[in-house]
């Protein structure tokens, strides 16, 4: 599986294999110079493109003022239990449990 993003956007430095049923695997791509605060992709295993995973950045700035430039995507981490999907994402300022659907 060979995926890319825009360049100057570190698209790739973080890379997470992750599974959101038993019939739906892919990857999780951080990419934490991109935009304000960076993004994260999810590329499922069937598809040839990537998705990027709406996260509402701008609510969650207002609860932290010095959330600018937050590197969205600079670690993920799969989360086991009994809700499959779930992943938490890390940034500089920033780590918050989000469900991919």
């Amino acid at each position: 599986m060979i995926k890319s993003g825009k360049s100057n956007t570190s698209f790739g430095f973080s890379v997470l294999g992750h599974t959101l049923s038993a019939s739906e695997r892919g990857i999780m791509i951080g990419s934490p110079s991109s935009g304000l605060n960076g993004e994260i992709f999810w590329c499922p295993s069937s598809q040839s493109t990537c998705q990027r995973v709406d996260v509402d950045v701008s609510t969650l700035a207002r609860m932290n003022p010095k959330m600018n430039g937050a590197l969205l995507g600079y670690s993920m981490a799969s989360l086991r239990g009994d809700e499959p999907g779930k992943v938490t994402v890390s940034g500089r300022v920033l780590s918050l449990i989000r469900k991919i659907s």
